[in-house]
């Protein structure tokens, strides 16, 4: 696909808006044309957080996701906040933690990110474990981009984490 639009869910203060900066930056050492928007509640540290990445060959000229193409959750606080854009039998591909109420099906993916990453580390395990069965974006430019950060170590045990959830 030329455009590709993810939506990643958890809860505020577990990573999900630096998984999401980490994909986009990936996305743009692979070549890819990228925007990121990210949603959270005022109150920092509680309740939900949010971000859409958009990933493209093309220049990107609408950043809104009317429909996502892939969904990641990882907590109660995501998945509540995601509710309403998981219908049954659409194509979105979603891959969750498998503490949360879903049932596997074939474009549900439950795997423990939480349990093998930590919270901080579930949704950024959860994009690793996406680039494995869809390498849009190479795990080597996933793992540059945690290069710059100060929590490199950490992000790198989180991506390497989703290799054992592959099966």
């Amino acid at each position: 696909a030329d455009r590709i639009a993810i939506v990643l869910s958890g809860s505020a203060g577990e990573g999900v808006q630096s998984a999401a900066e980490l994909l986009a930056e990936a996305a743009i050492l692979s070549g890819l044309r990228t925007t990121k928007k990210g949603d959270y509640p005022i109150t920092v540290g509680t309740g939900f957080s949010l971000s859409e990445v958009i990933l493209s060959k093309r220049t990107i000229d609408y950043s809104g996701i009317q429909k996502p193409d892939v969904i990641v959750v990882t907590s109660e606080d995501g998945l509540a906040r995601v509710k309403g854009m998981l219908k049954p039998g659409d194509s979105t591909l979603v891959i969750a933690d498998s503490s949360l109420p879903l049932e596997a099906g074939p474009n549900v993916v439950l795997r423990d990110f939480r349990g093998v990453a930590g919270k901080k580390g579930a949704c950024l395990a959860a994009i690793g474990f996406w680039l494995q069965r869809n390498p849009v974006i190479t795990q080597d430019a996933l793992r540059e981009a945690t290069k710059k950060s100060k929590h490199a170590e950490s992000l790198l045990k989180s991506i390497q984490s989703a290799e054992s959830l592959a099966a």
